[in-house]
């Protein structure tokens, strides 16, 4: 998204003042908005609905801005995060034009396949390995982390933790007890096991982001016997169209992992 197309969106979508906005997208360099900033217009239009009052047309419009404000934000902090703490993009203005039929959306298979495109680059890679991993040093359990929060907040970074070396020589002396397979084991009484996790295949959210989901290459987390699991490719072919995708994923039942590669440990 272009900062003209930005500048403009938060005009439309969120009421905001011409100048305020080409400020906006100019000190965040593109298509993005602080969270500063949402939390700011949001006050503003909250106000001006209860200003409204009388007028249902122009208070429902104050109203609708105001929850696009606090959806906005709610997105870049908890459903669709990336690296940045302080700002997100503005492009997801899009899915919330209609306030009335944000309802309807998908959301969990959204958060699902952005979670995993967003795995090798960001914390939640981090956290599988520390968790997998005890005895990665530079890191530390955080003592008030329970099951019910997410995995990637359950550790911190030490000082002083840029240096390879010591990970190297620690990956050296690792043996097969030193790695920890069952570390989702606890979590069950939260999170009971949901069949639908051994589906093996594409997902997708949007037009632009598609992601291989094979379990099979994890299967002993699920606390079932690893087996040689079949190329990627075998489970989710290259050349398969986003309409066959879509249809596969409804049959999910049908495209789980073999039986075979269940056998409990």
């Amino acid at each position: 998204m272009t900062k003209a197309e930005a500048q403009k969106m938060l005009i439309v979508e969120l009421g905001a003042d011409p100048d305020d906005a080409l400020e906006e997208v100019e000190r965040t360099q593109g298509g993005h908005v602080r969270f500063s900033f949402l939390q700011t217009q949001y006050d503003l239009e909250l106000t001006a609905a209860h200003q409204a009052e009388g007028d249902d047309l122009e208070q429902a419009k104050h109203r609708e801005r105001a929850l696009r404000c606090y959806f906005l934000c709610l997105i870049g902090t908890q459903l669709f995060m990336d690296t940045s703490s302080t700002y997100t993009d503005v492009v997801y203005l899009t899915y919330l034009s209609d306030i009335a039929s944000i309802h309807e959306y998908n959301w969990g298979a959204a958060v699902l396949v952005y979670n995993y495109y967003r795995l090798g680059e960001g914390c939640l890679w981090k956290a599988w390995i520390l968790q997998h991993f005890l005895d990665i040093i530079g890191w530390e359990e955080v003592s008030t982390y329970t099951e019910v929060m997410s995995r990637a907040s359950r550790f911190i970074p030490r000082r002083g933790n840029q240096n390879p070396n010591p990970y190297r020589r620690g990956l050296d002396r690792m043996a097969a007890e030193d790695i920890r397979y069952d570390c989702y084991v606890a979590q069950r009484e939260t999170v009971p096991f949901d069949e639908i996790a051994l589906y093996s295949g594409w997902l997708a959210a949007s037009s632009t982001i598609v992601v291989r989901y094979i379990p099979e290459r994890i299967i002993r987390v699920f606390r079932f016997e690893q087996t040689i699991p079949h190329d990627p490719t075998a489970s989710a072919p290259i050349s398969m169209t986003r309409m066959q995708l879509e249809e596969i994923f409804v049959d999910w039942e049908q495209h789980v992992v073999p039986e075979e590669a269940r056998a409990t440990s």
